[in-house]
C-alpha cells in the first residue's frame, strides 16, 4: 500500500492559497438576489454621478469669475472618486453573478471600493467646509480671531478624517490578505477593522451634523443680508442646505448599518436581512446623487462678487442729483470791487452761477419775477425802502 503524502500547511494557515490561486465563485440564491440589487444601484449611481460631472466643468468655464473661490476641482475629484468606487464595486458583483473561474486577485476590486468610497466622503467634508467659510465671509463680511480658530478646527477635522480613512483601509488590506492566504489571524484582523470602520462612521455622522448646523446658521444670516444680491444668495444657500442634508442622511445610513454589524456583539453576523441591505443600497443611491445635484445647483445660483464702488460712479451720482462737491476748495481774500473766487489744487475757479436758476429762486421767494442787481464792492450797503418792500410783498 502506498501511503498518502501529506503536505503540511504553513504556520498559522489552513491552506496554501495565494493571490494567483484560481477559484470558482459560487453564490447561492439569497445572496444572488442581494448582489443583483447591489450591482444595479452601483451602476445607477455610477451613471448618475458621471452624467453630472460635465455640468461642473461647464459651470467652471462659463462662470469662472463668480465661482473663482468655490472648490470646483475638489467637487470633481469627489465625483470621480465615487465613480471609481462604484465601477470596482460593479465589477466585483458581475464576477460573482457570472460564476466565473478567476484568480483571487479579483478581490483587489473590493480593496479599491473600500478606499475610494470613504475617500469621497472625506473630500466632500473639505468641499462643504470650504463653502461654509466662503459663505460666511461673503454674508457676514467679518474676519475676527475667532473665525480663524474655527477654520483651523474645521481643517483639523478634515485631516483627522482623512487619516482615519487611511488607517481603516490599511487594516482592511491586512484582513483581505490574510483571507487570501488562508491565515487564521484573519479573524482578529476582521474584528480590528470592524471597530475602526465603525468609529469612522460615527465620527463622519457627527461631523455631518456640524456641517448641517453651520448651513442653517448661514441660511438665517442670508435672510438678513441687505445687499442687492440677497435673493440669489438665499437660493444658493438653500441649495447648500439641501446638499448638507443629503450628506448627513448618507452618513446616517452607514452609521446605522455599520454599527449594527460591527459593534453589536450580541447580534450574530447576518442578523440584518438581505432586504435591509437592499434598502441601504437604494438609500445610498438617492442621498449621494441628491448631494451632488444640490451642490451643482448651489454653484449655479451663486451670484458673482459685488463690484466695488468707484469714484467715477460717485461723480455721476453727484452730477445727476445736482450736488456740488466743494471738497478741497479754499476761499481767497476779497478786494473792493472784485468778485469772490475759490481756488483748489486742481481747479483754478468755479463756473458762474446760472442766472436763470437764480431768477427762479428769487421769484419763488418774492412771489414774482425780479431782477437781481449786481453788488459793487466799493459801494456801501443801502437801507431798504419800507414802501418798496411792502410793494414787493
Amino acid at each position: 500500500m502506498s501511503a498518502d503524502i501529506v503536505t503540511p500547511y504553513g504556520r498559522g494557515k489552513w491552506g496554501d492559497d495565494d493571490w494567483n490561486t484560481v477559484v470558482q465563485v459560487n453564490v447561492n440564491g439569497e445572496n444572488r438576489t442581494m448582489i443583483t440589487v447591489q450591482a444595479s444601484f452601483s451602476f445607477l449611481l455610477l451613471f448618475g454621478v458621471l452624467s453630472l460631472s460635465p455640468v461642473v466643468f461647464f459651470l467652471r468655464k462659463s462662470r469662472k469669475e463668480a465661482l473663482r473661490e468655490m472648490p470646483l476641482m475638489a467637487t470633481i475629484g469627489a465625483m470621480f472618486s465615487m465613480v471609481g468606487a462604484m465601477t470596482t464595486g460593479f465589477a466585483y458583483c458581475v464576477v460573482q453573478l457570472q460564476l466565473m473561474e478567476v484568480k483571487k486577485i479579483y478581490i483587489v476590486s473590493t480593496l479599491m471600493t473600500a478606499l475610494l468610497e470613504p475617500a469621497t466622503y472625506s473630500i466632500l467634508f473639505y468641499v462643504l467646509y470650504t463653502i461654509i467659510h466662503l459663505f460666511r465671509d461673503r454674508i457676514l463680511k467679518t474676519n475676527t480671531r475667532l473665525t480663524l480658530i474655527v477654520k483651523f478646527i474645521h481643517w483639523l477635522i478634515v485631516g483627522a478624517f482623512a487619516a482615519l480613512v487611511i488607517v481603516g483601509w490599511s487594516w482592511f488590506v491586512l484582513y483581505i490578505n490574510s483571507t487570501v492566504h488562508d491565515e487564521f489571524i484573519f479573524i482578529k484582523q476582521s474584528e480590528t477593522f470592524g471597530k475602526i470602520d465603525a468609529a469612522r462612521c460615527i465620527l463622519f455622522w457627527l461631523g455631518a451634523w456640524d456641517i448641517l448646523a453651520w448651513s442653517f446658521y448661514l441660511g438665517l444670516m442670508a435672510s438678513r443680508d441687505p445687499s442687492k444680491t440677497k435673493i440669489k444668495n438665499q437660493m444658493s444657500v438653500y441649495f447648500f442646505i439641501a446638499a448638507c442634508g443629503f450628506f448627513l442622511a448618507t452618513n446616517f445610513v452607514f452609521f446605522i448599518y455599520d454599527v449594527m454589524y460591527d459593534l453589536a456583539e450580541s447580534t450574530p453576523q447576518g442578523a440584518i436581512s438581505e432586504g435591509a441591505n437592499a434598502i441601504q443600497e437604494v438609500l445610498r443611491f438617492v442621498f449621494v446623487q441628491g448631494c451632488f445635484f444640490a451642490l451643482i445647483m448651489c454653484y449655479w445660483r451663486l451670484p458673482g462678487p459685488e463690484p466695488e464702488s468707484k469714484s467715477k460712479d460717485i461723480e455721476e451720482v453727484i452730477s445727476q442729483n445736482g450736488i456740488i462737491d466743494r471738497t478741497g476748495q479754499m476761499p481767497t481774500e476779497v478786494e473792493g470791487n472784485k468778485s469772490i473766487t475759490h481756488s483748489t489744487e486742481t481747479k483754478k475757479g468755479l463756473s458762474e452761477a446760472d442766472n436763470s436758476r437764480a431768477s427762479d429762486i428769487s421769484s419763488f421767494m418774492l412771489g414774482k419775477t425780479a431782477k437781481v442787481s449786481e453788488v459793487d464792492g466799493s459801494n456801501g450797503i443801502l437801507e431798504a425802502d419800507s414802501e418798496l418792500v411792502h410793494e414787493a410783498a
